[in-house]
């Protein structure tokens, strides 16, 4: 409950006005209750700064436990929300999913065991899930392997239909399709560490001998994407122009440009194309290492689940309280698209980008904002 009243002060305060600290003093009116003016000079001071006036801002700074403005500028012009938009999506997901909210992976199979062997497909269903690593996917093998299970006839199956196919919101560019901040959402997807960039994988290149590609990394290990290596160890003192992107589209990774002895490289947060395959990938590789192997016919596939199965074991994230620590922190775009289409299952019945952001329009609404007065297409970063 405090998480929820705070974060609708916050949202109130800040959607209703601006985003960005700037001012033109001959346009603007600058007011500051008679009890707060040190802040208002700090304030002042800081639209006066030569840097800022060419931004486009509004202002407003308001007393949380009462609402009262004590200090605003240009308060009515409308400027672009960017990341303060997760501001709405978080106190929008706390009041709709509450916060002990968890989403949930589930290992489930429509087979029987019999001397070491599970006669029958092995399905992993996400919910969206954007904590879940490679440790969870090897304890779910773990809890195979001390089943007894040291091989699967059928299919290795992820179930992603949690929420819809559409992976990218209409606002990302081809560009930007390589950078963790534009990450594919899908209902199955997986973190490379505990900054939860969900649908990442870390790619570390670092100088090898003169004259030699980099040495490069995938954490976590993955086959699901190929990686072309042109780049060229220089010697020491040049300059780092190493290049680390996929290029779009496709799981191809480009490494381009120069590394100089002794320095370290560069490390990226690459974006996959098909997390659902990704996180499938690496579960095959956590099953391989406890000595589980699929028959010869078995596939690697993605559908749902059907109805005749049975539970293995699940994983359960962080509530959702403690997952808005990295989600804010971090401005994680991935966490706000996830939350957004999670929030549209829970109220429409349909994982997609349409109902949770309409949910979003209906929550602003009912905290007092006019949602007419301004527009997001998506739920992290609009322009």
């Amino acid at each position: 409950m405090i998480f929820r009243k705070a974060a609708m002060v916050i949202v109130a305060i800040v959607m209703s006005f601006a985003a960005v600290f700037t001012v033109t003093l001959k346009d603007s009116v600058v007011q500051a209750s008679s009890h707060y003016q040190s802040m208002e000079k700090s304030l002042n001071a800081i639209m006066n700064d030569s840097i800022m006036k060419s931004a486009n801002s509004s202002v407003t700074v308001r007393k949380a436990s009462t609402g009262e403005i004590i200090y605003q500028s240009n308060a009515g012009k409308k400027v672009t929300p960017a990341s303060t938009l997760k501001l709405l999506t978080s106190a929008a997901a706390l009041e709709t999913l509450s916060e002990e909210y968890r989403f949930r992976t589930d290992l489930l199979t429509d087979g029987t065991i019999s001397k070491g062997v599970l006669k029958g497909n092995l399905y992993l269903r996400g919910q969206g899930d954007p904590t879940l690593l490679k440790t969870d996917l090897d304890q779910f093998a773990a809890t195979l392997s001390k089943m007894g299970i040291k091989q699967i006839t059928g299919d290795l199956v992820g179930d992603d239909t949690w929420f819809d196919s559409i992976r990218l919101s209409p606002g990302i560019d081809k560009e930007d399709e390589t950078h963790y901040y534009a990450a594919q959402i899908s209902g199955l997807t997986l973190s490379p560490n505990t900054d939860y960039d969900a649908g990442t994988v870390i790619v570390d290149a670092k100088p090898a001998k003169n004259g030699y590609k980099a040495n490069v990394t995938l954490s976590p290990a993955t086959k699901i994407v190929t990686v072309v290596n042109k780049s060229k160890t220089v010697p020491k003192g040049y300059k780092n122009t190493l290049s680390i992107k996929r290029q779009p589209g496709t799981n191809t990774i480009l490494i381009s440009g120069n590394v100089p002895v002794g320095s370290a490289g560069s490390k990226q947060w690459v974006t996959v194309s098909n997390p659902t395959a990704y996180t499938l990938d690496v579960f095959k590789q956590s099953l391989a290492s406890k000595g589980i192997k699929f028959a010869a016919t078995s596939k690697t596939v993605s559908r749902q689940v059907p109805a005749n199965v049975s539970i293995i074991t699940s994983k359960q994230s962080m509530p959702l309280k403690n997952l808005m620590k990295p989600f804010m922190k971090l401005s994680n775009n991935t966490h706000a698209e996830i939350l957004a289409k999670t929030m549209g299952r829970k109220v429409y019945g349909t994982g997609s980008w349409n109902s949770g952001l309409r949910v979003m329009r209906e929550y602003a609404e009912s905290i007092g904002l006019n949602p007419s007065e301004w527009v997001f297409e998506d739920a992290s970063d609009s322009p």
